[in-house]
């Protein structure tokens, strides 16, 4: 004896995986699957991420470099030593590039709430603060602290001012995260 399920049985246990196909009928012409995602937009992905980091520190950094969209190898490699000095790591800070795509301070406040925000390269006028300080020192600001020092690949040098300028900013940071 022959067990047969009904159609309608069969239709419904398998409702998402058989595919009727009609003679002469390609498989390419079916309608993709309820569930299959359609393929990623790069371009809208690549303008979503214009930062790097978790921020889990509030902290945020911002660099000026041309022709990278947030931090070149080079600078986020030595960045990364800079933060292992104060017990640090790229998910505890937020990283972006003002060379590559400006955003003021008002922006950049409401969207990561900083508490303490490091500039390389980068003045306070450029991100719209109404106040401009030397490198190095640390400026309160609307419940924030700020700090400027030169851009990293003039810091990232081995030259006796480099490291002066690395002692100088070293000094700042400590008072900055109280190390």
């Amino acid at each position: 004896m022959e067990n047969k399920l009904p159609d309608f049985v069969l239709a419904d246990l398998y409702r998402n995986t058989i595919v009727s196909v009609s003679e002469g009928e390609k498989l390419t012409n079916l309608p993709r699957k309820e569930n299959s995602m359609p393929p990623p937009d790069t371009k809208a992905a690549q303008e979503l991420k214009w930062f790097l980091g978790d921020n889990k520190k509030n902290i945020l950094i911002i660099i000026a470099e041309e022709n990278v969209a947030i931090i070149s190898e080079e600078s986020l490699s030595f960045l990364t030593k800079i933060l292992a000095a104060f017990n640090a790591t790229v998910a505890d800070v937020v990283i972006t590039n003002h060379g590559a795509q400006a955003r003021n301070n008002t922006f950049l406040k409401e969207t990561f709430s900083p508490v303490c925000v490091i500039l390389f390269g980068v003045s306070t006028q450029q991100i719209a603060l109404p106040f401009a300080i030397p490198y190095y020192q640390i400026q309160s600001y609307n419940n924030c602290q700020y700090i400027t020092a030169p851009d990293l690949s003039s810091l990232n040098s081995s030259s006796p001012e480099a490291k002066s300028e690395k002692t100088k900013l070293w000094v700042s940071l400590k008072k900055m995260f109280e190390i």
